[in-house]
């Protein structure tokens, strides 16, 4: 126990003051304590972290583990409940809304379209209020779910058919009176927004699954009561030899509640994979009737097996000014579970570890249009098994470009959300998680314009202590910028974000401009080129901008003789100093036969302000504003008595 154990005894759980002494951080910046809701009443004991050591035979680890199935049919019903309600909320509410303002500012026949999804926006808040007071027999029954989700389903068909009946207008050329780019814009618009349609339907399809889970779990839970009794009880069937049947019945309830989870996407993550993992662990022991009924006869154990679980009620989280820097959907949806295995003969003992959070966003520096980037999780997961390699699992709902990165947002739609998910480049040390992908983009070509050497590409830092989770995007890079050519004119750049919860920690973009040409006469060739970019940096504390321009050529005879000169000059602003600072470099070279030198010229110079350069006053003079006296010791008086 930790905090106020009066507080503790009346079932009052504080996480502040509980995690106080610990101070743990989810993400490297998210104190714990004040994630988690404060619970008062019986129910408070229930939210505080289990720590439990046994000592257990074979026979009581067999009833240990199906005491984990207690109330299995209640559980799959919440958990279905609130599985539902954040797909809906997150893959079709949320989502939506912004479909219903990407077509507002099409052109007018298409905007009209915006009721039709503002009435998907409607259907969907009244489905996830309708599963989310839904009864396990309402779930249970095929009927009644459909007809809650009827509306939804509906709303999506009708959509989807004026989506592709303006579809079918817009391919005529000069349709409403629209230009040619015009109409391949909306035409694009609303492709994107029928794939969005299309994804929403599968998930909907996933939803027909659920009776069948909810009924295997109905009937598993009632084979479960039949078998988890008192130790008379237990004595009772064993004398009578009904408890073999009984739990082969049992097992086969089980199977069945396997056999219809598994398949339901729907629910995912820690809950689910533990589930799944305790009925096929407990498939082989049930199995074995003829050799696990005199375990329980005998009731002898050698394995000492220590447990620690939590998993408490969230909350959202505000940090400083950004509010809602996490927001949880599902208010269960942190797990934390660990089991260790120690024979009492000896032995290397045997540890599993997972951790789960799933359905929740962060909003990096705000929300709304006071923030940049909206992340949408799925789950972060993370599991280790002593006897298997570290895993860990991130996947992606939605990703937002909000706020003053608003302008990239057309890019969402080219980032797979499944990138983190078994990524390209997954590094996992003592200091934490780093993932991140790229994803290569088709060249484009239209006549005498080419843009080439395009790439996407994100990744993400969970620490395990120390600086705070990170994210970050890139379009294109340094080292590869994209390339634009048109004719013998051309260009390039590249951007990079990377933001932490407490703002933006590095910012780069750069584009550069120009034209090159070259010729050559056998025996004779040479070029020139003159290009100019600008480039901008900002980080926490500071900020530079930066011109350069480059002018060149290059002369060749018969491989023999050649030379080649390049001036290159820049300008950089430093924002925090309020200076200019002007580099100039001339490179010549020249070649002949086996010799060959080059020489270069460099220049730089400052220009205009001072307000990070320190006084004289503030060098050489005392530290403090006291009055001078003979045991004052200084700078200037130091220099002074040298020369003395």
């Amino acid at each position: 126990m930790s905090g106020d154990l009066n507080q503790v005894a009346a079932g009052e759980f504080k996480p502040a003051d509980f995690f106080g002494s610990l101070a743990p951080l989810l993400f490297g910046c998210i104190p714990l304590g004040g994630l988690v809701k404060e619970i008062s009443g019986a129910a408070g004991l229930k939210e505080m972290p289990n720590f439990v050591t046994e000592a257990l035979q074979e026979g009581e680890a067999l009833f240990n583990n199906l005491g984990q199935l207690d109330k299995l049919d209640d559980v799959l019903v919440g958990l279905v409940q609130k599985a539902a309600q954040a797909v809906i909320t997150q893959a079709i509410n949320t989502a939506f809304k912004s479909v219903a303002q990407q077509l507002s500012v099409l052109d007018t026949q298409t905007a009209a379209l915006e009721a039709q999804a503002q009435d998907v926006v409607t259907a969907a808040a009244g489905a996830a209020s309708a599963l989310g007071s839904a009864g396990p027999a309402v779930l249970a029954n095929p009927l009644q779910l459909q007809a809650a989700l009827d509306p939804l389903q509906q709303a999506l068909q009708t959509l989807a058919d004026a989506l592709f009946a303006r579809d079918a207008v817009l391919k005529i050329p000069g349709a409403d009176g629209l230009t040619n780019a015009t109409l391949q814009v909306v035409r694009q618009q609303i492709a994107l927004v029928q794939q969005r349609i299309q994804q929403v339907q599968n998930t909907l399809a996933d939803f027909s699954r659920i009776p069948a889970v909810i009924t295997q779990a109905q009937a598993a839970f009632a084979a479960l009561t039949q078998v988890l009794v008192t130790p008379d009880q237990l004595k009772a069937l064993l004398t009578a030899g009904t408890l073999g049947p009984l739990l082969t019945t049992l097992n086969g309830a089980l199977g069945g509640v396997a056999v219809a989870l598994r398949p339901l996407q729907l629910i995912e993550g820690a809950v689910k994979s533990t589930l799944l993992s305790l009925i096929d662990s407990l498939d082989p022991v049930l199995s074995a009737i003829d050799k696990l009924l005199p375990l329980l006869e005998s009731l002898v154990g050698d394995e000492i097996v220590v447990r620690f679980a939590f998993n408490p009620t969230l909350k959202p989280f505000s940090l400083g000014g950004i509010p809602n820097l996490f927001f949880p959907h599902d208010p269960k949806g942190f797990v934390v579970a660990v089991e260790a295995r120690v024979k009492k003969t000896g032995g290397a003992p045997v540890a599993k570890v997972r951790c789960a959070l799933t359905h929740f966003d962060l909003n990096l520096l705000g929300d709304d249009k006071s923030g940049f980037i909206k992340l949408e999780f799925e789950k972060i997961e993370f599991s280790a098994d002593s006897s298997l390699k570290t895993n860990v699992d991130v996947g992606f709902s939605g990703i937002h470009f909000i706020g003053v990165l608003s302008f990239v947002e057309s890019l969402r739609s080219l980032i797979p959300l499944d990138g983190f998910t078994d990524p390209p480049s997954l590094t996992i040390d003592e200091h934490g998680i780093d993932a991140q992908f790229s994803v290569a983009l088709p060249n484009l070509a239209v006549g005498v314009m080419s843009l080439t050497n395009l790439s996407l590409g994100a990744g993400f830092t969970v620490p395990f202590i120390g600086q705070p989770l990170s994210v970050r995007f890139f379009f294109c890079s340094r080292e590869a910028p994209f390339n634009l050519t048109v004719s013998l004119f051309g260009g390039g750049g590249f951007f990079g974000i990377c933001i932490d919860p407490h703002g933006v920690q590095k910012l780069e973009a750069s584009f550069e401009f120009g034209a090159a040409i070259a010729i050559d006469f056998g025996v004779a060739s040479g070029g020139v080129h003159v290009m100019a970019g600008i480039y901008f940096k900002m980080e926490p504390s500071k900020a530079s901008l930066t011109g350069y321009f480059r002018l060149g050529g290059y002369v060749d005879v018969l491989g023999l003789i050649s030379a080649s000169i390049e001036l290159y000059m820049d300008l950089t602003y430093i924002f925090d100093e309020g200076k200019c600072v002007g580099h100039a470099t001339l490179t010549i070279e020249v070649h002949v036969l086996f010799f060959s030198a080059s020489v270069q010229i460099s220049a730089e110079r400052k220009f205009a302000g001072s307000s990070g350069d320190p006084s004289f006053a503030a060098l050489m003079g005392p530290d403090d504003d006291g009055v001078i006296t003979s045991e004052t010791r200084y700078a200037w008086r130091d220099y002074c008595e040298a020369f003395a």
